[in-house]
């Protein structure tokens, strides 16, 4: 089972509609239409009625379990990208930090710097 089955699975009960769920998980109706079957394969029965799009007793009892899990990516995936976010952030206050005190050095070579620079752990000290 593939993540992005589970992804076509979901998109399609909401959808109710091949074309649409195709359109929503941005793939061609026919990878969605083929992923589709190759779960349905996978566990062994038709999730859904294709003449009405109406969910099969198997899909009623695999949907809550498969919405669960794809929002659970969903939300590993926005964590990730939040964490991702804050590091890039991290790293350019760390830059501009560095080009301040570099800045600050060469304007005031007498002033001398000292302290400890708590975002990457490195020790500034200059007598």
């Amino acid at each position: 089972m593939e993540l992005s089955q589970v992804r076509y699975f979901v998109a399609l009960c909401s959808e109710r509609n091949f074309t649409r769920a195709a359109k929503q998980c941005r793939v061609s109706q026919p990878s969605l239409s083929n992923g589709i079957k190759a779960l349905e394969r996978e566990l062994g029965g038709e999730l859904f009625l294709r003449a009405s799009m109406v969910l099969t007793p198997l899909g009623k009892r695999v949907r809550p379990h498969f919405e669960t899990a794809f929002a659970s990516v969903a939300r590993a995936q926005k964590a990730t990208g939040d964490y991702q976010r804050r590091s890039i952030g991290r790293h350019a206050v760390v830059a501009r930090r560095h080009a301040v005190l570099s800045g600050f050095r060469a304007a005031s070579p007498a002033e001398g710097l000292r302290g400890e620079d708590s975002l990457v752990g490195s020790q500034l000290r200059e007598a």
